[in-house]
C-alpha cells in the first residue's frame, strides 16, 4: 500500500498498519532457514514454527470472535457455541502448532492468516465496524470514527514517535499511567547466559 492507495479513516489506518506488520512478519519467516524452525531460544520457550503457528492461529480465532468463518479445510466443522467453541478453536490451535513444522507450510499459513485479515477488514461494512462485541470477558467498542474529509491519518509509530513515547515514559514514572508489569531478570540472565557458552 502507497500513500496515494492508502484509504481514509480506521479502515484505511488499520490496513496500513496491517500491511507493515504483513511485511515484517513475513520476512522474518522467510529470513529463518528452514533447519532451524525446530530451533527454541531456551527448552520452555516456543520453537520458530510454532510462534509462527501460534501467530496465524490466532488470527484465525480472532476472526472466528468476530463473526468471520474460520477456514474449513484447518478446523473442520465446529457446530458448539460459547465457551466449548473456544475451547475446540484453541484445542485445533494447539494441534495446528504441533504439526505445522515445515518452514513452507508454517510460512504458508502465516501469509493465509495475515491476507484473511485484510480481507475481513475490506469487506466489513462501516456498520460492522462500529458494533460493540463481547470478547475476553469484555465488551470491546467499534474504532472512533474520523470524518472522511480527514483523509489519511498521520502514522502513529517510529522515528517521528520519539517525543510521545517519552511523554508516556514520563507520564509513567510521574505515576499518571499504569506501570507496565516487571520483567523478571532472572530469566533475562539466564538465557543470556545460556547464549554466552
Amino acid at each position: 500500500m502507497t500513500e496515494s492507495t492508502r484509504i481514509p479513516a480506521f479502515r484505511g489506518e488499520f490496513l496500513w498498519e496491517l500491511d507493515i506488520v504483513t511485511r515484517q512478519s513475513l520476512s522474518l519467516a522467510e529470513a529463518f532457514p528452514a533447519e532451524t524452525y525446530d530451533w527454541r531460544p531456551n527448552p520452555k520457550a516456543r520453537s520458530v514454527s510454532e510462534v509462527f503457528v501460534h501467530v496465524a492461529s490466532g488470527n484465525f480465532m480472532l476472526h472466528d470472535m468476530v463473526g468471520l468463518r474460520v477456514p474449513e479445510d484447518l478446523y473442520g466443522t465446529i457446530t458448539s457455541a460459547g465457551s466449548d467453541r473456544f475451547k475446540a478453536l484453541m484445542q485445533r490451535n494447539d494441534e495446528l502448532v504441533a504439526q505445522t513444522r515445515e518452514k513452507i507450510a508454517v510460512t504458508a499459513l502465516l501469509r493465509r492468516s495475515l491476507t484473511a485479515a485484510s480481507d475481513a477488514i475490506t469487506q466489513t461494512s462501516d456498520a460492522e465496524l462500529d458494533r460493540s462485541l463481547f470478547i475476553f470477558s469484555r465488551t470491546v467498542h467499534g474504532p472512533p470514527r474520523l470524518p472522511a474529509s480527514a483523509g489519511p491519518q498521520p502514522r502513529t509509530h517510529g522515528p517521528d514517535d520519539r517525543v510521545p513515547a517519552r511523554q508516556r515514559i514520563r507520564a509513567t514514572m510521574a505515576g499518571l499511567a499504569p506501570r507496565p508489569p516487571k520483567r523478571r531478570k532472572r530469566h533475562r540472565r539466564e538465557t543470556r547466559m545460556k547464549l554466552d557458552t
